[in-house]
């Protein structure tokens, strides 16, 4: 969120008012504010890349939610999402084997929710038969192997350097096509060109 945008809003929240774009009296409001973000806020507020005053009034009550790879409801998310699209699409997919679950829970899911969301689709939509099999996953999940995501030390490695890594080697397997790659990774090339810039790498 720019800086402009920041001030905006904490004058809101302090003042309890707004203006509308093009008006003359304040308008009160009565809001709760839900904040979300993938970033390190107090970190960012730190090092004055967010303000501290709208840091500290936003934070009243902090929920943490792991990535998706470190949870364990995967499995039951996974078939929600086979339900509700195969609902949507109108087949008789109803089941996941074994094997493609096993896959999917061993994942590092980048794209966290969201891209396993975009998996499941992908394999209803592929699926002839009413369990989704390993046929119908992405090729990037059905070649996972633990070279993968392997550190190069003995060091069990972060969350970003699995994601860097990942990145990197969904690139590599898409001959550098970012539009291919983000939809790979089940996020919009935007969102791909922010973390390409946020892991200093260039155009080449």
């Amino acid at each position: 969120m720019p800086f402009s945008m920041q001030i905006k809003l904490l004058r809101v929240m302090q003042e309890r008012e707004l203006m509308r774009v093009g008006g003359v009296n304040p308008v009160p409001v009565n809001v709760r504010f839900l904040a979300a973000t993938h970033r390190d806020l107090h970190e960012d507020a730190r090092t004055g890349q967010f303000r501290q005053d709208l840091y500290y009034r936003l934070n009243v009550i902090t929920i943490h939610i792991p990535p998706l790879a470190q949870r364990e409801d995967i499995p039951l998310l996974a078939q929600r999402f086979l339900v509700r699209i195969a609902g949507e699409m109108k087949k008789e997919v109803n089941a996941i084997d074994a094997e493609v679950m096993d896959l999917l829970s061993g994942y590092s899911w980048p794209g966290n929710v969201r891209e396993l969301e975009n998996v499941i689709e992908r394999a209803v939509a592929l699926a002839t038969t009413p369990t989704i099999g390993v046929d119908q996953l992405p090729d990037h999940l059905c070649n996972l192997t633990i070279e993968t995501y392997r550190s190069s030390g003995d060091a069990i490695p972060t969350m970003e350097e699995q994601e860097k890594h990942y990145i990197e080697w969904v690139l590599q397997k898409t001959d550098g096509n970012k539009t291919q790659a983000a939809k790979i990774m089940g996020i919009d090339r935007v969102s791909l060109w922010r973390k390409l810039k946020r892991y200093g790498w260039d155009e080449s």
